[in-house]
């Protein structure tokens, strides 16, 4: 009895787990975002999570490319503007990034930028597997182009914009959460990077 309990429970669990994976797939592909193979996590979260409102909440990945570092926001609402990140992780009141001894990374001078085309769309099905912590199947990626219309390029992300509306763009596929490399401007870095 007590096994075929735990049994009925691990079932349970797994529809429910199920039921939330399609739920947010179809809500990244109604909001016409694309979302490729997972490749970053922050720390537990490797998914968005829905508020009450139906409003999207991603942990996001910002690498430090100068510097092989990197930090994690992890509640980016879908609603809130890149510029308002950018104004808590480097305004006045935050706290100075240790490795920059310049003082390079000042909210005045950070960009932010994506890797457009950075991977290939999975599908909604795939979708509901990576959200269920299963890698995609029947998936296979050769991974960004260097060359054609669906090259790899590095595209600035607008401080106005709202995160979703970044995600929304058609060159954005997501790799699993949101990732964006920050570099100072006017920097010799930002110029080889952009290269």
């Amino acid at each position: 009895v007590a096994l075929a309990e735990g049994e009925e429970r691990r079932r349970g669990a797994q529809r429910e787990a199920k039921t939330t994976a399609v739920s947010l797939a179809m809500a990244v592909t109604g909001r016409g975002w694309q979302l490729g193979r997972p490749q970053f996590s922050v720390g537990s979260a490797s998914k968005p999570t829905i508020d009450a409102e139906g409003m999207f909440h991603w942990p996001v990945v910002v690498m430090y490319p100068e510097v092989m570092a990197s930090d994690s926001i992890e509640d980016f609402h879908e609603a809130v503007t890149v510029g308002a990140h950018l104004d808590q992780m480097f305004g006045p009141d935050a706290p100075p990034l240790d490795w920059d001894e310049a003082g390079h990374y000042s909210r005045s001078r950070v960009e932010l930028y994506y890797l457009a085309h950075a991977g290939k769309p999975l599908t909604e099905d795939q979708m509901v597997e990576v959200f269920m912590g299963q890698p995609p199947s029947d998936f296979v990626e050769n991974g960004p182009q260097r060359f054609g219309t669906k090259q790899a390029v590095w595209v600035r992300a607008d401080e106005g914009d709202a995160l979703g509306e970044v995600l929304q763009r058609p060159d954005h596929v997501i790799p699993g959460v949101p990732v964006f490399f920050a570099v100072a401007a006017d920097t010799d870095f930002r110029t080889r990077f952009l290269a």
